[in-house]
């Protein structure tokens, strides 16, 4: 017997077989333009890299850089990175350079971590900017990308760490060699 998906589907539903179905819109999302930067800190990038250790396995490395003078103006190393350690890490560097965050515009991918509800409360509640890549584009980040690219190639391919620590410490040397600068915001978590 040949029977239609469209007879049984109408049978299941008056058995009661049939879930309601709740529709869930995803919420609008500033998508990235082009925009003419004049000064320091007004347009960031933020991203998450990984590198490999020894015995601690690949551990998180957050980079926030400003798209004006592609130096980096802060940093997370964890062994895990959270919502919450992108706010704390980006609320210190906005203290730290004294930034008018109504004027800033952060750009960073679809991530988890920068789309959860405590990150979107924290940018409404600073009115910051806060723009997503597209998708499988990392021309849509290409400064922060790029960035990584360096650490990949300067930094991963050539050391091998052990731990966590010896990785933190090489990577403080690294972005004093790369910013060329004498302040680096510290925030280790373990």
């Amino acid at each position: 017997m040949i029977i239609n998906h469209k007879k049984i589907h109408r049978i299941r539903k008056e058995l009661n077989l049939v879930r309601n179905h709740h529709y869930h819109p995803n919420p609008p999302r500033k998508r990235p333009k082009t925009h003419d930067i004049t000064k320091p800190n007004l347009y960031w990038e933020s991203d998450i890299k990984f590198v490999p250790t020894k015995y601690d396995g690949h551990i998180p490395i957050l980079s926030i850089i400003d798209v004006f003078d592609k130096s980096i103006v802060g940093v997370y190393i964890g062994n895990s990175i959270k919502a919450k350690d992108f706010i704390t890490t980006l609320r210190k560097v906005i203290e730290y350079r004294k930034v008018n965050s109504e004027k800033l515009i952060i750009r960073t991918d679809n991530g988890s971590k920068f789309k959860a509800k405590i990150t979107s409360a924290f940018m409404k509640e600073l009115n910051i900017t806060h723009e997503f890549g597209y998708k499988n584009n990392p021309n849509s980040q290409a400064y922060i990308k790029s960035f990584h690219s360096s650490v990949q190639y300067e930094f991963v391919d050539s050391i091998e760490f052990d731990y966590i620590e010896d990785e933190y410490n090489y990577y403080v040397s690294y972005i004093y060699f790369y910013n060329n600068s004498t302040w680096f915001i510290k925030i280790f978590n373990t």
